[in-house]
């Protein structure tokens, strides 16, 4: 008898691939227990990590709207930017996040099929600490548009690619 004949390989219209997913997939399933959806994920301490750094991008999103309503109030920013009080300012210094959220979440499929989920998300976090870091250190108005400008592209871009990154790093059996 010949060894070819005493290993196992593909039957009639399988592949060595799709053995090997098979055997990915039988691994997995013993390491779950048989668990799906809600217990299997909270078996698998790696995608609960990629899942809260991915979610991120939407609290991000949420805390830079909020964030701009307290700081048109504290005396210290009135001060330094006494135009801050005007309604027409405050409305284009709220609406250029959204603007630059439109953006970010509009280009953000695009960039992470070109350059990668995982990159996207990097860039998007780079958006937002420029953005942070020019309002920081803003000296006059213009800056603070740019800032909120570039800190709406980077959340918009986190909203956007975000969930994507999630679902591709999920295992099959947390998919539910």
């Amino acid at each position: 008898m010949s060894k070819s004949k005493d290993l196992p390989g593909p039957s009639h219209g399988e592949s060595h691939t799709n053995l090997a997913r098979g055997a990915a997939a039988q691994r997995r399933a013993e390491l779950y227990h048989g668990n799906f959806g809600i217990e299997a994920l909270l078996k698998n301490k790696k995608a609960v990590a990629v899942a809260a750094f991915a979610s991120i991008g939407g609290f991000l999103y949420g805390y830079q709207q909020g964030v701009l309503g307290g700081t048109f109030t504290k005396p210290a920013f009135q001060s330094k930017f006494p135009t801050t009080t005007e309604a027409t300012v405050q409305s284009l210094l709220t609406a250029i996040l959204q603007i630059g959220g439109y953006l970010g979440s509009l280009t953000a499929g695009l960039f992470g099929e070109v350059y990668s989920r995982k990159h996207t998300l990097m860039s998007g976090a780079l958006w937002v600490v420029l953005g942070s870091f020019l309002c920081a250190g803003a000296q006059n108005l213009a800056f603070l548009y740019a800032g909120r400008f570039f800190t709406g592209v980077g959340v918009g871009t986190l909203a956007g690619i975000g969930f994507l990154y999630n679902a591709e790093l999920a295992p099959p059996e947390i998919r539910d």
